[in-house]
Formats: C-alpha cells, sequence, structure tokens
C-alpha cells in the first residue's frame, strides 16, 4: 500500500485500453521509399471500405454512431485525440483517468483518415530478422517454437504480452457478414491462451504475464473448466507429464482480463474471476467504450461493489502490472481522479 492508498478521497483510475493511430498523411514520409505505392494502394482501399467493407455493411448502427457524436467533447473534436497529443491528455483527465495502456487502432475523422499500422510490427521485425522465411507465409499459431525468443525476453523484462479483440478472418461482405464478425471477433482473440498454456510457455516462464483485453470475461471461466477436465482425465495423461498445474493454476498465476466493457453481470462474477486479475479500460476514443461519461457508467456498474475492489480493478492492479509510478500518478489523481462516492459503495 502506498501512502495514499487508503488516505485519498479520490480513486486512482488507470484505463488498461485506450487506442490510438497515426493520421496516414503524418505516416506516409516514414514508409521506405520502395514501398510507398503499396502504401497509397493499401490506403485507397481502405478509404473505398469505410462504408462496411470487407463487412458488406457499417459495424456500427447509423443512429449509435450519431448519439456519440452527438455528445458534447465527440462533437467538438470528433476523435481527434487519437492522434492529438495534448487533446488526448485533456479528454481523459476531464474523463478521470490518470495514465493508459494504449494500443494501436485507428478509426477516422473528419480532419482526415487515422488508420492501423499493423499491431505485431515489433514482433514481426524481430522474427523475419531470426528467419526472413517465417514470414511468407505468414506469422505461426502461438505454440511454434520461433516465438520462444520473445516469450523468453518478456518474462526476463516483465514486459506483459497482450491479445486485443479486433482480428478475424475476411467474411466476404455477404449477408449477415456484420452479425458474423460480431459472434466471432473474441473467439480469435481467446485462441493464444490455450495455445500458451498447452505449449507450456507459462510453464516454462514462470514470469511471463499474459493480458486479454477487450474480449469479454466470463467465457475464461467455462474454457478453464472445460481444459482442466480435459487435463485431469486419465485417458489424457500425457498432458500432465509436461504440466505439472492445471490450466487453471496457470491462469491465476500468470494471466489478467483487460475488461474494457464488461456489464454488471459479469462484474458480479469478478470473485470468480479474481478481483486481482481483472484490470478495467475505456477503450478511448471508440464508440462502443465508456468515454466521455466514464465516471457516470462505472458509477452504475459498480453502485454495489465495494471500494476497496474498485480501487484495485480501476487502478491499483494495473499500476502493479505495468510498473506505473504510483507517487506520481496519485498527485495527479488528487485532482483528476473521481470522488469515492461516485463509484461503488463504502
Amino acid at each position: 500500500m502506498t501512502a495514499h492508498e487508503g488516505t485519498s478521497d479520490r480513486y486512482l483510475m488507470i484505463s488498461a485500453d485506450c487506442h490510438a493511430a497515426p493520421k496516414l498523411d503524418d505516416v506516409r514520409h516514414y514508409v521506405d521509399p520502395k514501398w510507398r505505392g503499396a502504401f497509397d494502394d493499401w490506403r485507397r482501399r481502405l478509404a473505398d471500405s469505410k462504408d462496411g467493407g470487407r463487412l458488406g455493411e457499417p459495424l456500427f448502427d447509423e443512429q449509435a454512431r450519431e448519439d456519440f457524436h452527438q455528445a458534447a467533447q465527440v462533437d467538438d473534436g470528433a476523435m481527434d485525440g487519437i492522434w492529438d497529443s495534448d487533446r488526448r491528455l485533456r479528454e481523459l483527465r476531464a474523463d478521470g483517468v490518470v495514465a493508459e495502456v494504449i494500443f494501436p487502432g485507428g478509426a477516422t475523422t473528419p480532419d482526415g483518415e487515422a488508420g492501423s499500422l499493423p499491431f505485431d510490427v515489433g514482433i514481426a521485425t524481430y522474427q523475419y530478422e531470426q528467419d526472413p522465411a517465417l514470414w511468407q507465409a505468414g506469422p505461426p499459431a502461438y505454440h511454434d517454437p520461433r516465438y520462444e525468443p520473445l516469450w523468453a525476453a518478456c518474462a526476463e523484462l516483465e514486459m506483459p504480452v497482450h491479445t486485443h479483440s479486433g482480428w478475424t478472418p475476411d467474411f466476404g461482405g455477404h449477408p449477415g457478414s456484420a452479425g458474423i464478425f460480431l459472434s466471432e471477433i473474441i473467439y480469435w482473440a481467446h485462441r493464444p491462451f490455450w495455445f500458451m498454456v498447452w505449449s507450456g510457455a507459462f510453464e516454462r516462464h514462470p514470469a511471463l504475464r499474459l493480458v486479454m483485453t477487450e474480449q469479454k470475461a466470463e467465457w475464461i471461466l467455462d474454457t478453464l473448466a472445460l481444459m482442466d477436465s480435459r487435463y485431469e482425465l486419465a485417458m489424457f495423461a500425457q498432458l500432465r507429464k509436461s504440466l505439472p498445474m492445471k490450466p487453471s493454476e496457470y491462469y491465476r498465476r500468470q494471466c489478467y482480463l483487460g475488461a474494457s466493457y464488461m456489464d454488471e453481470g459479469e462484474w458480479d462474477a469478478r470473485h470468480a474471476l479474481g478481483v486481482d486479475r481483472l484490470v478495467w479500460g475505456s477503450d478511448y476514443p471508440h464508440l462502443e467504450g465508456s468515454w466521455p461519461h466514464t465516471i457516470e457508467r462505472l458509477g452504475q456498474t459498480f453502485k454495489d461493489v465495494p471500494r476497496d475492489e474498485v480501487a484495485k480493478m480501476i487502478g491499483l492492479t494495473a499500476a502493479e502490472l505495468y510498473g506505473f509510478d504510483l507517487d506520481s500518478l496519485w498527485t495527479l489523481a488528487a485532482e483528476h481522479g473521481p470522488m469515492l462516492d461516485r463509484i461503488g459503495s463504502s
């Protein structure tokens, strides 16, 4: 416990899921000249796909988009905070957030495009240097031994590994594509968990941490029950030869859930999930997130949750996981953090 924890009348709030992306006009001059033609082609395809793209229809309902953009903070600058650092800082602090974990992820703005660049650029660069042929057929699945140096490095550096929902196969824009996308998007983000468990990545690297972000939370309970049951069956005894712990035990020791927009029912399962395994995020500045109404939404969601548990889930656990400087953040929280009486119960 820090000197501030337990004495402050405010929460220290860290969003463990925010997004940033560059304006594409600002990106182009960083691209190697020999690849700028391909970059321009990709940008044209991106522009052509804005009205539904591979889904064949917009992901969000027109009325939902209109309501979001009518919010005063959004209307004033749309989603410029995704690339404008000064604006971003003002808007996050106004929303009660004093620190953030940033994922690459784009959106369009009235003043110009902001696009998503490849999420695994760092991984791809490292692996390409080790084995250029690796990327000719796309990246391997997460149980491939070629990831072993990466797991080792992340464990040694205490750098959490993340999965984040977003990628799916291309559904071709046929009828029902949006619904199929919404049904499967979190599944593709779940898969690395069981790849890493069964391949022994967590067993070989006890300091490795995995954070599964913006992919709901209760799914992990049924998944762990299924994996544990397979692990314990006599007919699959070979699984226990390389893994001395049950899958659920690796989860409890090394995994976290980046709970970006859990509903009230899921928060009710927080003890089964592990209060100390949950790190909340606002998903700033996306439509489906809580910005710019975070304090009001958390007040409703956590109305019956004890404040000490709220404090862990919306800030303190993330501070420990990511190694934030708590003394500096408490100074900011004293000015910008939500008042205790706005969220949770005494």
